[in-house]
């Protein structure tokens, strides 16, 4: 991340990193491409859902004149987000059932993202909150994917201390149960994928 960029522009780098990994698992040739791209998409939702209830979520209620009730409406997003992420992870990509939950959960989170978050909440944030403000956030908000959660946890508490303390004690066991499972080297791998997807789709200079 560069040291120049706020929140808004963290979010929204995440959100186009999502997407690109929906199409990359949707467009997949064999099994074994939607498993590493599917692992990849669990970790980063997973990261990116953690961290907004960490950092961002809980700075909306007192800056934005709707606040309370939106704060509540973006954890009930996660949260139906959190279970079927869940639900596909514990199915195998054969499964006749992944297809369709996948399509769901793809459709769910695009519409948080789009409708929800980037024309909503973001620009309402962009204009609420002084410059040092958002340069502060991006930076807590970058910082804080260190001790995020890989994996969803949709049972743990997601507000508050009791839900930045489910997070931290969440984030080494998932590491441990990535490592176990050798996702780390197949996340380099899917990584560099989603770099020449991503360059396929910007505008030529």
């Amino acid at each position: 991340m560069s040291q120049q960029e706020g929140i808004v522009a963290c979010i929204t780098r995440d959100h186009r990193k999502a997407e690109t990994l929906f199409d990359l698992v949707s467009a997949a040739t064999t099994n074994d491409e939607k498993k590493k791209y599917f692992a990849l998409l669990i970790k980063e939702l997973s990261i990116h859902t953690a961290v907004e209830e960490r950092i961002v979520y809980p700075v909306i209620p007192s800056v934005l004149p709707d606040g309370h009730q939106m704060y509540e409406k973006l954890l009930a997003d996660h949260q139906s987000q959190k279970e079927v992420l869940a639900e596909l992870e514990s199915l195998d990509v054969t499964d006749p059932k992944f297809n369709t939950r996948f399509n769901f959960l793809k459709e769910n989170v695009l519409t948080h993202v789009r409708e929800t978050e980037e024309k909503d909440i973001l620009p309402k944030l962009e204009a609420a909150l002084t410059l040092k403000s958002k340069m502060d956030m991006g930076a807590n908000y970058e910082r804080a994917k260190y001790t995020a959660p890989t994996h969803p946890h949709p049972s743990a508490p997601n507000k508050g201390f009791f839900g930045s303390v489910a997070q931290v004690l969440s984030a080494p066991i998932d590491s441990l149960r990535d490592a176990a499972k050798g996702l780390h080297s197949k996340e380099a791998q899917a990584r560099e994928d989603v770099v020449k997807a991503k360059a396929q789709t910007e505008p030529k200079a």
